[in-house]
């Protein structure tokens, strides 16, 4: 199916979603539908429009995860000195590692997954440093799939 149609379907959701108005349920399909758009961009090989979405994101996490599926793809180190920037601005030290630990796993660089466990290990709550621990040992097996 054409790539084009899915995007048409989605800007359907996404006037739909404009008059829910429960504004967290709003939220949540609207993220929903930019998440949706990224996919079908990567999947049509699509970076530029891909990575004008991943820079239209506000919130840090996502918006280095987006930049790092791309890395994934393509590579491009631009993409991933980005994310890696972007990184210091997330405040949730768990969202923090599993980020520097997808560095890893696309840069095969030691240092950032000795970053991922240095952060991790700032986690006071035990179960969220084990939670943390597990996640990122996934990342490095399973890449995104475990972000």
């Amino acid at each position: 199916m054409n790539a084009n149609k899915f995007i048409e379907i989605l800007e359907q959701a996404r006037k739909v979603a404009s008059k829910i108005s429960d504004s967290s349920k709003q939220a949540k399909i609207l993220k929903d539908v930019i998440e949706s758009h990224f996919n079908v961009y990567l999947k049509i090989k699509n970076f530029e429009e891909a990575r004008k979405i991943a820079n239209e994101i506000e919130d840090p996490y996502n918006h280095a995860e987006f930049l790092l599926d791309i890395a994934e793809i393509t590579k491009d180190i631009n993409d991933i000195e980005k994310a890696r920037e972007i990184v210091n601005e997330i405040e949730d030290l768990y969202a923090q590692a599993k980020i520097f630990a997808y560095i890893a796993y696309i840069t095969n660089d030691i240092n950032y997954l000795e970053k991922a466990l240095e952060v991790a290990s700032k986690i006071e709550d035990l179960y969220t440093h084990a939670r943390a621990l597990i996640r990122i040992s996934e990342i490095l097996v399973w890449g995104r799939a475990m972000v």
